[in-house]
């Protein structure tokens, strides 16, 4: 897209904006570059190929198939894993079995999918069709049966419920306290950085935080454990990242 703006401003005469894009295209070019030294050329000539294709397909026709592609990967993939022909991992959580459905992680496919479907739903403003809210919330439920990752599926449901308030005109009658909420959201993000880090150290006080660590399931003292062992990313000292809820390693129980 970069090269064929950078393009259309060739048959005009020289402007700051054309300079700008093909400025961008350089730093394109550098980080494909450098991604060829790190990861290799396969992963190198999949991203070309990915961007030459996408280049030339209008973005109307990708977002209208892209429900039904995904809601069609969640049944086909867990079939071919359960057949054997897709190399798969498995894990349990408890009595839950986990299937990371050819990911190296369960949750990565989790994270894949609730980042297409918010992607999604900023594309269409959150003005959904009832097909596309039922494909959308049915395939993460099917995803978090399979993966046990809730998360993902708590923010696809919210996603949900937006689209049916915007549906049925209600996000309309509290515009005004919705710009409000959304002002201070923005205006405030930047500290959420630090009050986290905040209420992460505090965990050590305990209290109130040791009811808080309980709601995030634990997630609390688990990055406490952390910054108490290892120290604060990228001052601290290395350590391996454990998957499987740290099964390989008991962070919180060392303090």
């Amino acid at each position: 897209e970069t090269v064929k703006l950078a393009i259309g401003y060739l048959k005009e005469k020289h402007t700051a904006m054309q300079m700008l894009l093909m400025l961008g295209f350089v730093l394109l070019l550098g980080a494909l570059g450098m991604n060829f030294i790190i990861q290799g050329a396969y992963t190198f000539l999949t991203d070309i190929m990915m961007a030459f294709v996408m280049s030339h397909i209008a973005l109307k026709k990708t977002i209208s198939v892209r429900m039904i592609v995904l809601f069609a990967t969640c049944m086909i993939v867990p079939l071919l894993s359960n057949f054997g022909l897709l190399e798969n991992l498995i894990t349990t959580r408890g009595d839950t079995m986990r299937y990371a459905l050819g990911f190296d992680y369960t949750t990565r496919i989790s994270g894949i999918y609730g980042f297409a479907t918010l992607y999604y739903c900023y594309l269409r403003k959150f003005k959904l069709t009832w097909r596309d809210i039922f494909m959308m919330v049915f395939s993460s439920l099917l995803i978090d049966f399979l993966t046990d990752t809730r998360t993902y599926f708590f923010l696809e449901l919210g996603f949900g419920v937006i689209a049916i308030l915007v549906k049925l005109h209600v996000v309309q009658k509290f515009k005004k306290a919705y710009l409000v909420i959304e002002s201070l959201f923005v205006n405030l993000f930047p500290i959420a950085t630090i009050a986290t880090l905040f209420i992460t150290v505090a965990y050590g006080q305990g209290g109130i935080f040791i009811k808080l660590d309980e709601i995030l399931t634990h997630r609390l003292a688990q990055v406490y454990a952390d910054l108490v062992n290892y120290g604060i990313h990228p001052f601290g000292v290395s350590f391996a990242q454990y998957g499987n809820g740290g099964a390989h390693a008991a962070i919180t129980s060392v303090f």
